[in-house]
């Protein structure tokens, strides 16, 4: 799928404005914080009952980024640019849980076919500027617990 040149401009104001930010002593702990996004391990979750690389969700207005614990460090670096691009992107919809509901993979929308190609502009052009920063520190997004899936 080919993105239009007006959705790539907008994807590429969003990866640059953060990039400015991080210029002026912005913290990838400030971007996680004023994004509210946290990690859930996947060791967090025990068992899956399927296999996966990744998954975000939007949990009560929070979001929540879940790595495949297995992956290389270089796959995670990209895999992360590419949920950040859903939720920076607005495809991440909103679930909501409380703490007697555990979270089914039945209920995480798969990404259509237009929302994981703007994901993956998103990632070359986040990776390009963040991969060899120092800036991104993946384990100072702090943990969001919730119920695992089941």
């Amino acid at each position: 799928m080919e993105l239009s040149e007006k959705r790539k401009q907008h994807i590429e104001y969003i990866v640059n404005e953060v990039y400015q930010k991080s210029c002026n002593e912005y913290s990838f702990e400030d971007f996680a914080r004023e994004y509210k996004i946290h990690r859930i391990k996947e060791s967090d979750f025990g068992d899956l009952t399927y296999e996966f690389s990744s998954v975000s969700l939007n949990i009560n207005g929070e979001y929540a980024i879940i790595i495949n614990d297995k992956l290389k460090t270089e796959e995670r670096k990209e895999i992360m640019g590419h949920e950040l691009g859903h939720i920076l992107l607005g495809h991440v919809k909103q679930m909501n849980v409380n703490a007697d509901m555990p979270v089914k993979s039945g209920m995480i929308e798969p990404d259509t076919p237009e929302e994981f190609t703007e994901a993956n502009y998103f990632k070359q052009l986040w990776c390009d500027r963040f991969s060899n920063s120092g800036w991104i520190n993946y384990e100072k997004i702090k943990d969001l617990k919730i119920v695992p899936i089941s």
